[in-house]
């Protein structure tokens, strides 16, 4: 089914509710600002398959907006990294990478693709063990 033939099957109430949740509303706030029941609120957006994939739609669209406004800071947070570094601030420099997505530890992680993990339980115990040489390895050069 086409992408506007989903949207067609909404309420208005329902597009103003996925409005809402998309702002950080919670159910009970969705509820009392689109006079619904908080029931029939939470059935939404826990049972109706339409409904779910119209808020993660516009969930995805804010975090990729999210995401390319964090790269375009990704040059100054490289330069203070350079400058801890320069420094000698390395337990500073390695925060800010990690929060750069940086973070050498998780070699398949880059920005916009963050809380999907590996699909094999071997994968995860393989990045587990990574993880945990590379914490190690971390942990002696900050001694």
């Amino acid at each position: 089914m086409a992408k506007n033939n989903k949207k067609q099957q909404l309420t208005q109430e329902q597009l103003n509710a996925i409005d809402l949740f998309v702002l950080g509303k919670n159910d009970r706030e969705v509820a009392e600002a689109i006079g619904a029941n908080r029931s029939t609120v939470n059935q939404w957006k826990n049972h109706n398959p339409v409904f779910q994939a119209e808020l993660n739609r516009r969930r995805k669209d804010i975090w990729e907006m999210a995401t390319d406004e964090m790269r375009s800071l990704l040059s100054d947070a490289l330069k203070t990294v350079k400058e801890a570094v320069r420094q000698g601030d390395a337990k500073t420099a390695l925060e800010i990478l990690k929060m750069a997505g940086l973070d050498m530890r998780n070699v398949n992680d880059n920005l916009g693709n963050y809380g999907i993990g590996y699909l094999s339980p071997e994968n995860i115990t393989n990045e587990k063990e990574y993880i945990s040489s590379i914490d190690k390895m971390l942990e002696d050069l900050l001694k």
